[in-house]
């Protein structure tokens, strides 16, 4: 993923991310997923997912 995001910035684009951290319930803090959506020159791409 960093390779990738890395990439897109030494060509000259723009690069953000949206981080989404999901949990599962109410009752905890700890999250259960997160999902790294990186946006490239305003258009988003496939999220990257990661599972705990």
């Amino acid at each position: 993923m960093e390779n990738e995001l890395v990439c897109h910035l030494k060509a000259g684009k723009s690069v953000s991310i949206r981080i989404e951290i999901s949990y599962p319930n109410d009752k905890t803090v700890q999250p259960n997923q997160f999902k790294v959506v990186p946006i490239i020159d305003g258009r988003i791409l496939n999220p990257y997912e990661f599972n705990q």
